[in-house]
């Protein structure tokens, strides 16, 4: 069912360019939505009852939420903030879905006149054509240059260690509980 969502999804987004971008991002959707299943299952084994499991669902999605980037952007959280953006799973498999889908997206983002983006690109004033950059740049900016596609390895290998975690959070709770 999550392939088919993906299909439409990358279909009706424009995000169909190549076999490879596809890929990535049924990988990343994939890690994401399972790492919120595995933590459901995890703190449901680990409490008694249903209100505190759910309790601790909502505080693992408000945080992913917060901290993914997109509330509250990288480049404006401060000391002891910026943690939680470095934990975060969902930062990791956003960065991997935005980055590895705007590579091959040829779509010209316009600057509007005096936006922070217009002077990010260094437009004058006077500029008679449009002034617009690539997607990837910017979600480059957008991001305060914390995300980047480079970081595609990271991005898998922190997903895959929070389902491992949660996992292993399960089976341990399962072993050593019996409610």
């Amino acid at each position: 069912l999550s392939f088919i969502y993906a299909v439409v999804y990358c279909a009706t987004a424009g995000l169909l360019t190549t076999a490879a971008s596809f890929f990535w991002f049924v990988l990343f959707f994939f890690l994401h939505t399972a790492s919120y299943s595995y933590f459901a299952q995890c703190f449901m084994c680990l409490v008694r009852d249903e209100k505190t499991s759910g309790t601790l669902q909502g505080v693992w999605i408000g945080l992913n939420l917060f901290y993914a980037g997109f509330v509250v952007v990288p480049q404006n959280f401060f000391s002891f903030f910026d943690l939680g953006l470095w934990i975060n799973a969902s930062r990791y498999a956003l960065e991997g879905i935005i980055f590895t889908q705007f590579e091959n997206v040829s779509t010209q983002v316009i600057a509007s006149a005096g936006s922070p983006f217009w002077y990010s690109l260094d437009c004058e004033t006077g500029y008679t054509d449009t002034c617009s950059a690539s997607l990837l740049d910017f979600a480059t900016f957008f991001f305060g240059g914390k995300f980047s596609a480079s970081n595609r390895g990271i991005d898998i290998g922190v997903l895959v260690g929070w389902n491992l975690l949660a996992l292993f959070g399960t089976w341990l709770c399962l072993k050593k509980f019996n409610y």
